[in-house]
């Protein structure tokens, strides 16, 4: 009995590696046109931010020269807490976290619903296994989200290796002359490359779940009001503040948002949106 246990969970992992495997070449290396928008913004970050900083050592001759860490820093920095009643800072959304954050949202909209449709729901057939299909489009969505992160790396490396410094090496100097920020208590690795990564993948969990449950539309609406509003208040709960340097604790206080708190409810979250994807999936007619 247990050697027939052994087979079975066997021959269902194998099919998972299948599934996997099949998503991956459809969903990440059939998909790399996906990429050419991030890669635009992107450069287009980066070439304002050098442009920024050239003003700036104009002025200043002392200014080092940007590392890759500056660059990152100056595109994940997001905006600082908006306040309604200081009339001279108007409310605008950062570029970057706007179109990054709701382009990241199409890109998971877009592949798992489409598979489906298409030769996914043959390779699901064949699986026998709707959890083995749902457990691999979620790693397929952590997988696409780690590869456009990683895309925005290479360019803030590309445009670092521009300037000779292509360092992970954190510059005050430059961060509070040209990105208006100061980051003398940030954990860079925590606080600014893993903690986005993290709660990306947990914006784009909870956005399939919905999907799951209600439709593509409804999902998308939900996400975008989660971006736009996290944007508009600094709160614990509203996700998209630890997509954003400017509102977290470690930069600016007591009025920041804890990277600990948001690593505990972006797991949480995903743990939650991952389960009942999975029971929701099973209610679901494909045929």
């Amino acid at each position: 009995m247990q050697k027939g246990k052994i087979i079975l969970n066997r021959e269902s992992f194998v099919r998972f590696q299948r599934q996997l495997r099949y998503d991956n070449v459809n969903g990440i290396l059939h998909y790399w046109k996906m990429a050419i928008p991030v890669i635009v913004l992107t450069v287009f970050v980066c070439g304002k931010f050098l442009s920024d900083y050239y003003c700036q050592a104009r002025e200043l001759s002392s200014l080092p020269v940007p590392s890759t860490a500056d660059f990152i820093v100056d595109m994940f920095k997001g905006m600082e807490k908006y306040e309604p009643e200081v009339k001279t800072k108007p409310f605008e959304i950062p570029a970057f976290y706007l179109f990054f954050n709701i382009y990241i949202s199409y890109a998971i909209a877009k592949y798992p619903f489409g598979d489906l449709k298409g030769m996914g729901k043959n390779v699901l057939v064949n699986s026998k296994s709707r959890s083995n299909w749902i457990f691999s489009k979620f790693v397929w969505c952590a997988e696409i989200i780690v590869v456009f992160y990683v895309i925005t790396y290479m360019v803030a490396t590309g445009f670092s290796a521009l300037t000779g410094s292509v360092t992970f090496r954190l510059n005050e100097e430059v961060n509070a002359a040209v990105s208006n920020i100061g980051l003398a208590q940030t954990n860079f690795l925590m606080d600014a490359i893993i903690l986005p990564i993290v709660t990306s993948i947990c914006i784009s969990y909870v956005q399939l779940m919905l999907s799951f449950r209600f439709n593509l539309l409804t999902s998308n609406i939900v996400t975008i009001v989660v971006i736009c509003l996290s944007a508009y208040y600094s709160n614990t709960f509203l996700v998209g503040n630890y997509l954003m340097l400017l509102r977290n604790f470690s930069v600016i206080g007591m009025e920041g948002v804890s990277t600990n708190y948001g690593y505990i409810i972006c797991i949480l979250l995903s743990i939650v949106s991952l389960f009942l994807s999975k029971e929701w999936f099973r209610r679901i007619d494909i045929f």
